[in-house]
């Protein structure tokens, strides 16, 4: 029970990360557009439902494994705060740009969407860096951390690297997306080569400094993961955006699925030596048996929605005239 709660978790992760990726990097790479009210319009019809999917992934670690997630949620408590801001302002800049026809207002909006679109997608990287890494878990199962440098700090060079390239991808995979909906390519040819590169050199400095065994099924995703960045290279160079983008999604799955699968079963990697792991800090048996129900329910519908969001959405995204 407690693998196949991780795995549930793991999925709903991925496909936050999938799903909302491409939006956050749009947001991220606002600013920098020529036609702005075609990014808004764009991401319009996915952000709202994108968002239901941390929403399910909190709401599984929460019933099925809670100590973990109140450890982390505590441990990590600035870096969530300040990711939360952001996730509420950018809303804000996305509902609010439009309700005033002003070029300072909408200068102002476009400005918050694109930075607190970096900085949650920052932030959430260096939380990430951070499990990868481990933390100072205590001898009662909790932690704290600075949020600068020391042993175990939030932001440290490993997972300020780790943010940065959370960003990178999402850039990435919201510049495919935007290509795909808009027909501008222009942030595509050089993001690409250069998310590789930065792949290469996190994965390198992720096995020299977590050592988390053999763990076979996870190295056998990376040749999915290069050659997910490498398709989505070629195909967008060819003009073929919307096999890039699912290129890009894939890119993104097998990077996630990957981690869990290395850390698996651990839910929180500790630098002491005490690990929290799934079999640990599980809840009951019979609870989560029935849950499984309720959670195959809830997944299969909020499928649906997403691909129907997709099906009505088919095409290239419109502006009001």
């Amino acid at each position: 029970m407690p693998d196949l709660w991780f795995a549930l978790a793991s999925v709903l992760l991925t496909a936050y990360v999938v799903m909302a990726g491409f939006d956050l990097g749009a947001g991220a790479l606002h600013v920098f557009h020529g036609d702005r009210r075609a990014v808004i319009a764009a991401v319009g019809p996915f952000w709202h439902g994108n968002e239901v999917w941390i929403l399910a992934a909190g709401g599984t670690l929460m019933l099925a494994f809670p100590a973990a997630l109140g450890a982390a949620l505590s441990g990590f408590y600035l870096g969530i705060f300040f990711a939360l801001w952001s996730l509420m302002l950018r809303a804000a800049a996305i509902e609010l740009r439009d309700h005033v026809e002003s070029d300072l207002w909408h200068a102002f909006w476009d400005a918050v969407l694109s930075l607190t679109s970096a900085t949650y997608v920052f932030l959430l990287g260096v939380v990430l860096g951070n499990l990868v890494r481990g933390v100072p878990i205590g001898a009662d199962g909790t932690f704290a951390t600075a949020l600068f440098g020391g042993r175990g700090g939030l932001v440290d060079p490993y997972t300020f690297a780790v943010g940065a390239f959370a960003l990178l991808a999402t850039a990435s995979h919201g510049a495919t997306f935007l290509a795909w909906k808009t027909g501008d390519a222009r942030f595509l040819g050089r993001l690409w080569p250069i998310t590789l590169v930065a792949w290469a050199a996190i994965f390198a400095a992720t096995r020299f400094l977590a050592d988390f065994g053999p763990h076979a099924e996870s190295w056998a995703l990376v040749p999915v993961a290069i050659g997910a960045a490498v398709a989505a290279t070629v195909l967008s160079r060819r003009g073929r955006y919307r096999s890039a983008f699912l290129a890009s999604c894939a890119f993104l799955a097998s990077n996630m699925i990957g981690i869990a699968a290395a850390m698996h079963p651990t839910i929180l990697r500790s630098l002491d030596g005490r690990d929290l792991r799934a079999a640990d800090v599980v809840s009951s048996d019979s609870g989560l048996r029935t849950a499984v129900y309720w959670w195959l329910l809830a997944f299969i519908l909020a499928a649906i929605y997403a691909a129907n969001t997709f099906r009505h959405s088919a095409g290239k995204s419109k502006t009001d005239a």
